[in-house]
């Protein structure tokens, strides 16, 4: 069971190291196990702040993180690379690695102390691949290919470390909209078959109301509403989060949309 729960949680940037004044202040927050989680909300909200506390990259100044009631802080950083995968939401490249050498990288918690890969880790790294129909491109140097073939790459990295966790920061940004659609709905079913908890950031509301279990709703450091995405994402919220319009219409499928407007 990986419940994460947030109690009391604050952070501040305000600190000789940084000009910026952006805080998050005293909120509490529960994510249950194999829960699809989504957050939104405008730039500078503090959506990538909220993955980074989750993640560890960054400590509370107040309050708790517990991760099946234990305190991230008390967790090793190979425990944490056990359970924890986090798909950035830029990812710079410097070596020209191959595709298949930067899914490979992934697998690094599970390497025996050879720190090579066997069989079992090769046929790890085959399956995601040609899950996300990067097979043809394993060979290819990774500065030669697409930002969205990259990005794919990278969730595809995540994904071969067989975390309990996986946070991402806008992981569909570059993807075309096919890719955008195969992706959610893979990872909604790697959330329930594989028993992953899934938390990213999203800036599209149709595909957070269509694939979410549950929206988290930021706005200048707080949380505004977390719950099923219909009690979240309303016409109010929407207008008070974004200052735009969003009225809800169904499909020829009865799913629920929403339409945008100024």
């Amino acid at each position: 069971m990986q419940d994460i729960y947030l109690n009391n949680v604050s952070f501040s940037f305000d600190n000789k190291f940084s000009d910026s004044k952006f805080r998050i202040d005293d909120f509490s927050l529960t994510i249950g196990e194999r829960e699809f989680c989504t957050i939104v909300g405008c730039n500078g909200s503090g959506k990538t702040t909220l993955l980074r506390l989750i993640s560890g990259y960054l400590s509370p100044s107040k309050g708790e993180i517990l991760i099946n009631n234990k305190d991230l802080k008390n967790y090793s950083r190979e425990e944490l690379s056990k359970i924890i995968s986090f798909v950035q939401q830029i990812n710079p490249v410097v070596f020209p690695y191959s595709v298949f050498e930067i899914v490979a990288m992934g697998r690094s918690p599970h390497l025996s102390s050879s720190h090579f890969e066997n069989s079992n880790d090769v046929d790890v790294i085959n399956k995601y691949l040609e899950i996300f129909e990067l097979t043809q491109l394993k060979n290819k140097n990774i500065q030669q290919i697409s930002g969205g073939e990259l990005q794919r790459a990278f969730i595809c990295r995540a994904l071969v470390q067989e975390p309990k966790i996986l946070i991402m920061d806008e992981p569909v940004s570059h993807l075309d909209i096919k890719h955008q659609l195969t992706s959610y709905k893979l990872l909604k079913d790697f959330s329930k078959e594989l028993n992953i908890t899934i938390i990213l950031v999203s800036h599209d509301l149709n595909l957070t109301l269509r694939y979410s279990d549950k929206v988290i709703l930021m706005k200048d450091g707080r949380i505004i509403s977390n719950d099923v995405p219909e009690k979240v994402l309303t016409t109010e919220n929407i207008k008070m989060v974004f200052d735009v319009n969003a009225n809800y219409f169904f499909d020829r499928n009865k799913n629920k949309y929403l339409h945008i407007s100024e």
